[in-house]
């Protein structure tokens, strides 16, 4: 089984998605909402499905473009559609997918860069850290803490979960 390392959330973050479909509409002013919907659905085809390549290769290898496309088209090809125009469907997703990669080089450079990192920092929620400090004054082990943090918040047995 191959894994792949994959990347591609730092391009889908609501704040990202956001100002992509902002700058859509604001470029194309001509654009009906449900244009704009389509090619913001669209520019997020390979995060959505798997086709052979991520959405991060796609948008930061050399040749990501063009293997996008490849894999597009041969997905449609051996899973025809009643249309049944591979490389149309290919073309079309990969005009949405050039949209975004010129609104991330506009807007978000950082994000293409191979050692991005995410846009926002991950923050914790007070009111947990409320609680750990209140609950666990002398420190407490974060796997075992966890565990049981989500087994007393979901009701549910995870460790005997875990084990099975």
């Amino acid at each position: 089984m191959n894994i792949i390392k994959d990347d591609s959330a730092r391009f889908a973050q609501q704040t990202v998605r956001d100002a992509f479909r902002a700058w859509l509409a604001t470029h194309n002013p001509e654009w009906s909402s449900g244009t704009v919907t389509m090619h913001y659905s669209d520019a997020y085809y390979l995060y959505n499905n798997r086709r052979g390549i991520t959405l991060e290769e796609a948008l930061t290898a050399d040749d990501g473009l063009q293997k996008a496309y490849d894999a597009i088209e041969h997905f449609y090809t051996d899973n025809p559609t009643q249309t049944n125009n591979p490389s149309g469907s290919a073309r079309g997703y990969l005009r949405s997918l050039r949209m975004l990669k010129k609104f991330l080089d506009e807007n978000y450079p950082e994000l293409l860069s191979a050692n991005s990192v995410a846009i926002s920092e991950p923050s914790v929620p007070d009111a947990v850290v409320d609680a750990l400090n209140k609950n666990y004054t002398s420190g407490f082990r974060f796997d075992t803490t966890y565990v049981n943090l989500l087994s007393s918040a979901s009701g549910v047995e995870i460790d005997r979960r875990m084990l099975s």
